[in-house]
């Protein structure tokens, strides 16, 4: 349509299932180019998202399910940015305000799984411009006390189990010199 002021959605679906379980969209594919879905926006959302997820009701299944059983040098989910994020700004951001148990974000692997010498999270960067920024920070403004820990590094093998690496490692690579402190702990 020309440009203009659209006061309805241009595609609308209704969807009112009670019993069946058969997908409202239901996209199979075998192909190996192309892809199911292709988004390109050009325009500027300045205060709508390009993809909203309303699901105030699910209580105990997934919003987004993604399961990559032969996904072997791709990603997931890939996130990238060319652009210069602003102030405040996150290529990523998760989060809750209802969090009594639960998590935010949960990255578990099982007992099977393969993962020998890769890393579960991996946290890199090459910028050459980072100054008064963090590579990752935690932090914790909460008014309250508590009796848990704001951060845990846990190894809890089931079996006995010696192991040859480390459990912490900071390394300063050759041509890194510092005149701050390795570690700086401080009571404000």
């Amino acid at each position: 349509p020309s440009a203009g002021i659209r006061t309805a959605s241009a595609i609308q679906v209704t969807e009112n299932n009670t019993t069946g379980t058969v997908a409202t969209i239901d996209i199979d594919g075998s192909s190996t180019r192309g892809g199911a879905i292709d988004l390109d926006w050009s325009g500027i959302l300045a205060t709508e998202h390009l993809i909203d997820v309303d699901a105030n009701n699910i209580a105990a299944v997934s919003i987004l399910d993604i399961t990559a059983n032969g996904l072997t040098t791709g990603s997931g989910i890939a996130v990238a940015s060319s652009g210069t994020l602003a102030s405040g700004g996150e290529l990523l951001s998760l989060s809750a305000t209802g969090i009594a148990g639960g998590r935010i974000l949960d990255i578990t692997t099982g007992a099977a799984n393969t993962l020998t010498t890769g890393q579960l999270v991996n946290i890199a960067s090459s910028s050459t411009a980072v100054t008064t920024g963090s590579m990752f920070v935690s932090s914790f403004t909460g008014n309250s006390a508590f009796t848990g820990n704001l951060n845990a590094f846990d190894w809890s093998p089931t079996s006995a189990t010696t192991a040859t690496g480390d459990l912490f490692r900071l390394t300063i690579g050759a041509n890194g010199t510092t005149t701050g402190n390795l570690f700086n702990v401080v009571d404000t």
